[in-house]
C-alpha cells in the first residue's frame, strides 16, 4: 500500500513538472529516482507469461533502481533450491520500470510495463526478438 501511495505522489510530480516549461526532462528522472529511492518495500507473487507459463518474482525498490529476481513455477515445482533469475533495472519519468534478466541464457530479456493497482503488467522483450506480454500480481 505505501508503494501505491509513492507512486501516486510520484505520477502527480510528473504531471507538474511536466506542467514547468523550465524544467528539462533529465531533472525530472533525478526526482523519480530519488523518491522510489526512499522506498524500502519489497513487493512479490505469482503471474504468467504468455507462452511461458506461471511465474513467481520478487522486486524490492529499496536502493538507487529497483532490483529483483523470478522463476518458473513449473520448472521448480518440487525443487528445493528455487532456480532464480536475477533482474537489475531502471524507471523512466513515465513510471514505466524495465528489469533486466542475468541469466546464463541465450535468450535473456528485459521486462517492460507499469506497476497499478497491486500489478506489475507489460511486455517481455527476448533478445532473439520475440514478445510475451507478462502480469504479476504483487503485494508487499
Amino acid at each position: 500500500m505505501k508503494f501505491i501511495n509513492l507512486l501516486r505522489h510520484v505520477m502527480i510530480g510528473v504531471y507538474l513538472i511536466g506542467g514547468a516549461s523550465v524544467v528539462d526532462a533529465q531533472e525530472s528522472v533525478v526526482v523519480l529516482s530519488s523518491d522510489y529511492a526512499y522506498s524500502d518495500e519489497v513487493y512479490s507473487g505469482y503471474g504468467t507469461i504468455s507462452g511461458a507459463g506461471k511465474v513467481y518474482m520478487v522486486i524490492d525498490f529499496g536502493g538507487d533502481f529497483p532490483s529483483g529476481k523470478y522463476y518458473y513455477v513449473k520448472t521448480n515445482k518440487n525443487r528445493k533450491n528455487k532456480a532464480w533469475i536475477y533482474l537489475t533495472g531502471s524507471w523512466d519519468e513515465y513510471g514505466t520500470i524495465t528489469l533486466w534478466e542475468h541469466g546464463n541464457s541465450s535468450k535473456n530479456g528485459q521486462f517492460v510495463g507499469d506497476y497499478y493497482r497491486g500489478t506489475f503488467k507489460g511486455t517481455f522483450y527476448r533478445n532473439d526478438g520475440r514478445r510475451f506480454s507478462f502480469n504479476i500480481s504483487l503485494r508487499d
